[in-house]
This record gives structure tokens, C-alpha cells and sequence, in this order.
């Protein structure tokens, strides 16, 4: 057996040491009990509330404790969280968001209600209300209110239901758990935002909700030969990125919507073979930046404007088939002439000395 002999001043350091040891020891049971102590008076003060003030509570008395007994030095915590128990989270139903699943439906569906163009709240927007469903209840996903990507997905989604997607024909991968950036036909960049459509010849049918709006940064919608009707939601006007938009070989109705004009950064605006009417706008000349202008096979009538000459980037417009009338306009053969083609059927009614010409 091995004795060790300490001399008078090591004794006294080590009792000192006790006692400093069993004064923060009493010091620091008294700081709990009177932490617990207020969780039982403000437990007291809303127990006429729901479980979500309990939890609220909870929270502030674990931060509150530690910050008074671990400061930010996160040895000591380790050292004195040894036997110590935080209250548990009163409520035991919440979900990977932090709130109630109840809650979570209330805060997505104000939120969607909130920036959607068309409320799924109409029970004739069958379109939006599936897509507001299958996020709440079928998304494996399972996003929450804040999630950076809602808008985003909801606008994904709700284009599928509205184009028919259960019809589409080269689907490998939709209304998976997966980013909506991983889904057939849509691109992301970077950063995860969309900037590409591109469905063309996939048997979409249905139509084109106000929903896609929300992708705001589209820069290409390729969506030609399938079977889309109604009409161009006014809501692409405000695409301000967008720069190609091919919609040819569809069943469109209706005319251009003056919003198209304001698509400045627009290249390819491409629209034959659909079913629009009316006169083409002057406010066509906004689109200075348009090479690739189609409208055949259309039921467009009126003459052609003046302002179609005053873009200086134009290579090739196309307008067989329609029902305008008169003469182009020289600014346009000026413009063309030497840089691409003019495609026109000329008749009696429709006059072009520029164009190549189809009877």
C-alpha cells in the first residue's frame, strides 16, 4: 500500500477546492430549481392555452438554462450537461417543420392562395387544387411553408395536371420525391431555379394555367407539336427573361395577348399552326430583339403593321396561310432582305414583292 503525505498548504488548497466545487455546485441547483420554478408559474399562466405555449416555454427555459450554465464554451457543456435533462418537447405531434401538420396545411395553403394567379380555392381550378393536394398529402418530399422551392414546385406540378400529364408520352420522371429540377422536360440552373420547358411533341394537351407566371426565370418555352388549347396566359408577359417561345402546332385559341409584348428580351416567338385570330399589334415593334417571327396557318386577319419594320434584328418571318390582306411593308423587305427569308402566300388580296412566295 502506497501513502501519500501532502504538506499543510496542499491540504488547505484541496479543501478550498472542495469547498469552491461544493459552493458552484449549491449555486448551480439553485439557478435549476429557480428556472423551474418559473416554468411551473408561466406553465400556470397559459394553461388555459394550447400545447404550442407549453412548447414555446420549453424552448425559452432551455435556451435560458443554457445560456446560464454553458455560456459558449462548448467543453464546459459537455462537462455539466453529465445527468442534466431538458424538458422534453411538449408537443409530440410536430413534424419535420417544427409545427402541426395541421398547421402546415393552413401556412402552405395561405401561402399559395396568397401568390397563385388562379385561387385553388374555385373548385373549377381542378388543375391548382390537385397540385395544392398532391404537395400536401403525396409529395414524399414533404416540404414546409418556408421551403425556398414551394412556388416553384406548386407552379411544376400544376402544369402537369393542366396539360394532361397522365397523358404525356415520354414521361420518365414527374411528381417524384425528387427536385423538381430532376423532372422530365424542365432544366434548372445553379442555383435550382427553372429556366427551360422544353415538351415538345410529348402529347401535352389540356392548357397553359396563369400558373407558370410563377417560374420567373423561363428563358425558353418549347412546347410545339402537341395538342395544347385555350389560350396564352396573359401571366407570360411578365416572364421579363424569357427568350424563346414556341408554341407551333397546337390548338391555340384566341389572339396574341398584348402582355407578349412586353417580353423585351423575346428572340424566337413562334406561333404557326394553331387557331389564332385577330390583327397583329403595332406593339410588336417593343420586341427589338426578335429574329425568328412565325404565324402561318393561323386565322389572322387586318394588314400587317408599319412597326414590323422597325426591328432591326429580324431574319425570318413566316405567314403563309392567313387571312391578312394588303401589302408588306418595305421597312420589313429592308430589313430581311439581305439577312434571312420572308415566307408569304401572296394572292390578290395580299401583295409582297420581297417574299418568297406561296400560292
Amino acid at each position: 500500500m502506497m501513502i501519500f503525505l501532502f504538506s499543510r498548504p496542499i491540504l488547505l488548497s484541496l479543501f478550498c477546492a472542495q469547498i469552491t466545487a461544493q459552493v458552484e455546485n449549491d449555486e448551480n441547483n439553485q439557478r435549476l430549481r429557480r428556472l423551474r420554478k418559473k416554468k411551473i408559474e408561466n406553465y400556470n399562466l397559459f394553461s388555459n392555452n394550447d400545447q404550442l405555449n407549453l412548447e414555446n416555454i420549453n424552448h425559452d427555459i432551455r435556451r435560458r438554462a443554457e445560456n446560464e450554465f454553458f455560456g459558449s464554451n462548448e467543453k464546459l457543456v459537455l462537462k455539466l450537461a453529465g445527468g442534466f435533462s431538458f424538458p422534453e418537447k411538449a408537443n409530440a405531434n410536430l413534424n419535420s417543420c417544427g409545427i402541426t401538420d395541421i398547421e402546415r396545411t393552413q401556412q402552405m395553403k395561405e401561402i399559395i392562395n396568397k401568390l397563385s394567379p388562379v385561387s385553388p380555392k374555385n373548385q373549377d381550378n381542378k388543375a391548382q387544387r390537385k397540385a395544392l393536394n398532391w404537395i400536401l398529402d403525396t409529395d414524399k418530399k414533404f416540404l414546409c411553408p418556408a421551403s425556398p422551392s414551394l412556388i416553384q414546385r406548386f407552379a411544376a406540378v400544376t402544369f402537369y395536371f393542366a396539360t394532361d400529364g397522365n397523358n404525356w408520352r415520354k414521361i420518365k420522371t414527374f411528381l417524384t420525391s425528387d427536385s423538381e429540377c430532376e423532372w422530365s422536360g424542365l432544366v434548372c440552373n445553379i442555383k435550382g431555379v427553372i429556366f427551360k420547358i422544353s415538351l415538345d411533341s410529348n402529347n401535352l394537351g389540356g392548357y397553359i394555367p396563369e400558373e407558370i407566371a410563377l417560374l420567373k426565370g423561363l428563358r425558353v418555352i418549347n412546347m410545339d407539336d402537341n395538342n395544347i388549347g385555350g389560350v396564352i396566359p396573359k401571366g407570360i408577359g411578365t416572364l421579363i427573361e424569357l427568350k424563346e417561345l414556341d408554341l407551333d402546332s397546337n390548338e391555340i385559341l384566341g389572339t396574341i395577348p398584348n402582355e407578349i409584348f412586353n417580353l423585351i428580351n423575346l428572340t424566337i416567338l413562334d406561333l404557326n399552326g394553331n387557331n389564332f385570330v385577330g390583327k397583329i399589334s403595332q406593339k410588336i415593334k417593343n420586341l427589338k430583339k426578335l429574329e425568328f417571327f412565325q404565324i402561318d396557318n393561323n386565322d389572322f386577319t387586318g394588314t400587317l403593321p408599319n412597326a414590323l419594320g422597325v426591328l432591326p434584328n429580324l431574319r425570318v418571318f413566316t405567314m403563309q396561310e392567313t387571312s391578312i390582306t394588303g401589302t408588306m411593308p418595305e421597312k420589313v423587305c429592308n430589313i430581311v432582305h439581305n439577312n434571312g427569308n420572308i415566307l408569304a402566300t401572296c394572292s390578290d388580296t395580299f401583295v409582297c414583292d420581297c417574299c418568297m412566295c406561296f400560292s
